[in-house]
């Protein structure tokens, strides 16, 4: 008996077609459950275009295209950028008002600055700004902060919190004294940045996700150095889980970050539905 086989070239392309079609699904979906991040990304390139342009398919897809590159690398890892302009085209109408509330916010902002106002809310919107010495007092309240692991015990100290003109994430400095089993007793310092995150349920906002930008240990070289960048990191993720740098009023309803701006030396956070 004579068996038909379907030719390879079918094969490898429904392969291939299944295969992409499992990877939108699985970006959508992480687009499904991580939006307010993206959204916050998106506000901050469409803002500065009129609606009449907004409603342009052309235009609000190029504005989509430039904000991908914002996007942290861990979303960039899952999502395409074709599938973000899909996924924003489809969620324009929902978008806008967003942007809308987020514009007067930080026009609102800007008068609210000259007259001290500490706290400004619109609709569906709760707005407060968090300065530097204010960071500074909060995230030092749990330090130092010893972790012993089987690889080594690490000690973190003397946190010097700094924010940027230029960035919504929070710099940190802090003292570091490592011992391995390998290196014995050896002290340096770490910088990170670090940004604002809203666990869902809670009531109170952490500096979250850090990344190490510098770490320096006396006498060690570069090899080992990634080797107690990979104890440092999750000691500094677990030390900073536990300090809240401020926590929503009671009577304020609000389940994610909208906007994160700097005006005024202050970091302004906007909270919403």
């Amino acid at each position: 008996m004579l068996h038909r086989f379907p030719p390879i070239k079918d094969h490898v392309l429904e392969s291939s077609s299944q295969h992409a079609n499992a990877a939108r699904l699985k970006a959508s979906s992480f687009l499904d459950q991580n939006w307010s991040r993206v959204e916050r990304a998106l506000v901050d390139v469409l803002m500065p275009l009129t609606k009449e342009k907004l409603k342009d398919d052309k235009i609000f897809s190029v504005a989509v295209e430039a904000a991908y590159d914002l996007l942290p690398v861990a979303v960039r890892l899952v999502v395409p950028r074709g599938v973000l302009v899909r996924y924003a085209l489809e969620k324009r109408d929902a978008l806008l008002p967003s942007v809308d509330a987020i514009r007067a916010l930080r026009e609102g902002d800007e008068t609210a600055a000259h007259n001290s106002a500490p706290v400004i809310r619109r609709p569906a919107l709760f707005s407060f700004g968090l300065s530097q010495e204010f960071l500074q007092k909060q995230v030092q309240k749990e330090f130092p902060a010893t972790f012993e692991k089987p690889m080594g015990t690490l000690t973190l100290a003397n946190p010097l919190l700094h924010i940027e003109k230029d960035s919504t994430r929070i710099g940190i400095r802090m003292d570091v004294t490592a011992k391995a089993p390998l290196l014995g007793p050896k002290i340096g310092s770490v910088k990170l940045t670090g940004e604002l995150v809203f666990p869902e349920g809670s009531r109170k906002l952490y500096v979250g996700e850090p990344e190490i930008s510098i770490l320096n240990i006396d006498g060690v070289s570069t090899g080992k150095t990634e080797f107690l960048a990979k104890l440092v990191h999750p000691a500094l993720e677990h030390a900073l889980k536990k300090v809240p740098v401020y926590e929503i009023p009671e009577g304020v309803t609000a389940k994610v970050i909208k906007d994160i701006y700097v005006a005024d030396g202050k970091l302004r956070v906007a909270l919403g539905l």
